[in-house]
C-alpha cells in the first residue's frame, strides 16, 4: 500500500507537480467548471468550490488507500494550480493508467508536454511501473497528438466506449512501455 506522505514532488523549468491538496480547491474549481476543459472528460463542469473540495478529499483518500495518485500541476510563475495529472494503480499489476487535464488558459503553450514528460519519467522510476496506459475520446485530437509524442501506441479502439450526457463517444486506449 502506498503512503500519502511519500508522494514525490516533481519540478521542471516552469512547473511543480505535487500530490493534490485541499488548499488547491479554488484553482481546481476554476478549470473544472470550464465546459471547454470538461468536453472530453468523464465528468461535467463542477458547480461549486464545496463540491470541488469533496472531489479532492476523495482523491486524497484514494491515494491513502493506494488506488490512485492525483497530482496538482502548479505554474511557478503565478504559484497557481493550472491542471492535474494522475495515476491509477491496477491491483496486482505493474501498470499505471495516466490521466490529465489543464486550465484552458494554458493550452497550446507546451505545458502539458512538459508535465507529462516529467510525470512519465517519475512513474517509471519512482513507482517502478513496467508500462503505462492512457485513454482518450477519439475526438480529442490534442490528447492523441500528446500521447503519440510520448510513444504511446493505440492498443484498442472502443466504438461507443463512453457515454456522457446521453451521447456516445469512441474511446481510444493506448499503451507504453
Amino acid at each position: 500500500m502506498l503512503q500519502y506522505k511519500t508522494a514525490p514532488v516533481i519540478e521542471t523549468d516552469r512547473l511543480i507537480i505535487r500530490i493534490v491538496s485541499i488548499s488547491d480547491a479554488k484553482d481546481f474549481f476554476e478549470f473544472c467548471k470550464d465546459p471547454k476543459v470538461c468536453t472530453y472528460l468523464t465528468f461535467n463542469p463542477y458547480k461549486s468550490v464545496f463540491y470541488t473540495k469533496h472531489i479532492i478529499n476523495n482523491m486524497i483518500n484514494a491515494y491513502i488507500q493506494g488506488t490512485d495518485a492525483n497530482f496538482s500541476i502548479i505554474y511557478k510563475k503565478e504559484n497557481k494550480v493550472i491542471g492535474s495529472i494522475s495515476l491509477h494503480f491496477f491491483e496486482n499489476e505493474n501498470v499505471g493508467d495516466v490521466g490529465y487535464l489543464l486550465n484552458s488558459s494554458y493550452w497550446n503553450k507546451g505545458i502539458m508536454s512538459e508535465a507529462l514528460d516529467a510525470f512519465i519519467k517519475m512513474a517509471f522510476s519512482y513507482y517502478n511501473f513496467d508500462a503505462l496506459t492512457a485513454s482518450y475520446i477519439s475526438e480529442n485530437l490534442a490528447s492523441e497528438r500528446l500521447l503519440k509524442k510520448f510513444n504511446f501506441s493505440v492498443i484498442e479502439y472502443v466504438k461507443d466506449g463512453i457515454t456522457k450526457n446521453n451521447r456516445k463517444y469512441d474511446l481510444v486506449k493506448c499503451y507504453r512501455t
